[in-house]
């Protein structure tokens, strides 16, 4: 299982969180591990609903752009990726629940 440290940052390049991302493929590409960080502030309820758009991700270690070469990026659209960490994050839940029922 990669595990990857991802931080996130908000519109003002500020650091928000940082997580450890672990994925059960081992053929992920960086954008699965820094869309599930997005997931995970989302969800965390300390970002203002506004903020949400915003936010942004990389994976510590990644090599940056300096910021006279950055190019705004557009909204965040859902992609293949994050139907894909969607999916995946899904189906661990429900097998995490049969797993419980199991045990019950």
């Amino acid at each position: 299982m990669p595990k990857r440290l991802v931080d996130v940052f908000d519109r003002g390049g500020a650091k928000l969180f940082t997580y450890m991302i672990g994925l059960e493929e081992e053929a992920c590409l960086d954008a699965e591990f820094e869309e599930v960080a997005l997931i995970f502030a989302e969800r965390s309820g300390l970002v203002a609903a506004e903020e949400i758009p915003h936010l942004t991700a990389a994976c510590e270690g990644a090599a940056s752009v300096p910021e006279s070469v950055q190019v705004s990026k557009p909204a965040r659209a859902k992609g293949n990726v994050l139907s894909l960490i969607k999916h995946r994050m899904k189906k661990a839940s429900l097998s995490g629940s049969a797993r419980s029922k199991r045990h019950a």
